[in-house]
């Protein structure tokens, strides 16, 4: 998709450049008819129009790949998103090669028209200069530019869309306030769960005890999913007689929910009696609760597993709300898997994380927080503590990414579509001097001549309009996997950005209109 919107910004500017040769070669009629007259033959002519094209083209091929060497260094160095390892971005040998031909390529896109209609220009032109075939051509040219410029806008506003929903989705608990960071544990020294649960003990004391540091919890960032659920009294074929395998399992201490601010439905969180030796107990999530439960969940027995596997029944004690996750499956959504909780004094104590909440920005703690790590174990690596919304913000890079580059190749397209229109508009408005300088003889208004030019432009713009809303509505279709909360055909995007597009026609008509306002009409009859 990304680089669909490159061919089309690449489209945009061939057209556009399209239109100012065809005006040029307008202007060299005399020029061609001239060297027709000395013998120049059409495919001459063609050849030379196409050097001239192929030159300019060359020139910004050259100016183009030293703009990228700058945005590449750019891009490695503030590290805007982050690349698959073996896959970095860099000039090369195949890039160089690629923007030769792209070279090429545009210099036939944009020089190929105008070349054509130059070479079939006939001796009489050098006593008769008729642009109005070349100003019908440019036209056609401003409204192809409009049309794509619409689809990349429409692209660019529906994925906008996406990343702002994307971002003010409630998750289910709050980030706001958290330092999060995984704790390593190497088995060698802390090779069995009780040396494990007993350094957690010693860790959260010494946290605690940092001033501003509201509460600490132990639990995994991301629990483990795909596993079985058995529960009492049911089975299903399908799972070996377990009733599903896609629930996700967490083990967490008894200060998980309120560290994370994650509501309890009902029942009671977990105790600090809920240990080895003690009644097994588990609390679910209200989706395994709808989705495996029937009627009060609280009390039921599951298992995790199928039910001939050796690990105890759990009692449910509590429901809690559930918590959104990423994955990996789909990059713009969330999933909401069914979920069991179990205390952390009765699970393995293997493969947790450190959740902080602090009375003021997390981030300022990561110096205390790492100290009291090296005075409990120095032998440990220091953990890698982040604040829980740049820890989202990582799952978020690349539809961020993709948005601002949409978005720069959007507005690059709207730029050379307003430029198309203001060039296209000023030459209309050179050759029809003689007629605006005829209507304000007989009597018209400045804002009729106004009116006139402006209402050709944006007659332009509506036909690209039309065509580009077709395109959009099927282009726009194919992106569906990259949005989120937000339709293909969204009305909203499609008449905001309608609505842009004329604002920036009118605004690119409005100075060749005024000019014409300017025409003095007895000069102008005077010069025909």
């Amino acid at each position: 998709m990304l680089f669909g919107a490159v061919v089309f910004v690449l489209l945009i500017a061939c057209a556009n450049v399209a239109t100012l040769f065809l005006g040029r070669a307008a202007q060299r009629q005399r020029e061609f008819g001239v060297r027709a007259a000395l013998g120049s033959t059409r495919s001459r002519t063609i050849r030379q129009l196409l050097t001239e094209s192929l030159l300019l083209s060359a020139a910004g091929a050259l100016l183009g790949v030293s703009l990228a060497s700058a945005v590449v260094h750019v891009l490695n160095v503030t590290n805007l998103v982050d690349l698959p390892p073996g896959n970095a971005v860099r000039l090369s040998g195949q890039i160089l090669a690629f923007a030769a031909l792209v070279a090429v390529l545009s210099a036939v896109l944009f020089g190929l028209a105008p070349a054509w209609k130059a070479s079939r220009l006939r001796l009489n032109a050098l006593l008769k200069n008729d642009g109005r075939s070349s100003n019908r051509a440019a036209k056609v040219f401003v409204v192809s530019e409009v049309a794509l410029s619409l689809v990349l806008l429409a692209g660019t506003g529906l994925m906008v869309q996406s990343l702002l929903r994307l971002t003010s989705t409630p998750l289910g608990f709050n980030p706001s306030r958290v330092l999060t960071g995984n704790i390593e544990l190497p088995a060698k020294t802390y090779s069995t769960r009780d040396q494990r649960l007993k350094y957690y003990d010693r860790l959260k004391s010494r946290v605690l005890g940092i001033p501003g540091v509201l509460g600490v919890a132990i639990a995994p960032l991301v629990p483990s999913g795909g596993n079985p659920l058995s529960v009492e009294g049911r089975q299903h074929p399908a799972y070996s007689g377990a009733v599903g395998n896609d629930v996700s399992d967490a083990q967490v201490d008894p200060d998980y929910f309120r560290v994370m601010d994650i509501p309890l439905l009902r029942g009671r969180e977990f105790r600090t009696s809920d240990r080895t030796g003690m009644l097994p107990v588990a609390i679910v999530n209200q989706a395994l609760a709808e989705k495996y439960l029937r009627g009060d969940p609280i009390g039921q027995h599951i298992k995790r597993g199928t039910p001939q596997d050796k690990s105890p029944w759990l009692t449910v004690v509590g429901v809690v709300g559930n918590v959104k996750s990423f994955t990996v499956f789909k990059e713009m959504g969330y999933a909401t898997d069914p979920c069991v909780y179990r205390p952390l004094a009765q699970g393995d104590g293997s493969g947790l994380a450190l959740f902080l909440l602090s009375t003021f920005p997390a981030a300022a703690l990561t110096p205390a927080v790492r100290n009291e790590f090296l005075k409990l174990d120095a032998n440990l690596p220091p953990p890698d503590l982040t604040t829980m919304h740049d820890w989202l913000a990582q799952f978020r890079a690349q539809p961020r990414f993709r948005a601002v580059l949409f978005g720069v190749f959007a507005g690059l397209g709207l730029l050379l579509s307003s430029i198309g229109i203001f060039g296209v508009i000023s030459h209309s408005v050179t050759q029809r001097r003689h007629e605006i300088g005829v209507r304000m003889a007989l009597g018209a208004q400045r804002r009729d001549t106004v009116s006139l030019v402006v209402r050709d432009g944006l007659g332009l713009t509506a036909v690209g309009i039309a065509i580009g809303a077709c395109g959009a509505l099927a282009l726009t279709r194919e992106i569906r996997g990259l949005l989120y909360g937000v339709a293909a055909a969204d009305p909203a995007t499609f008449a905001g950005v309608i609505t842009l597009l004329i604002l920036v026609a009118a605004a690119a008509c409005y100075i060749p209109a005024r000019r014409a306002t300017r025409v003095d009409p007895m000069v102008a009859l005077r010069h025909e």
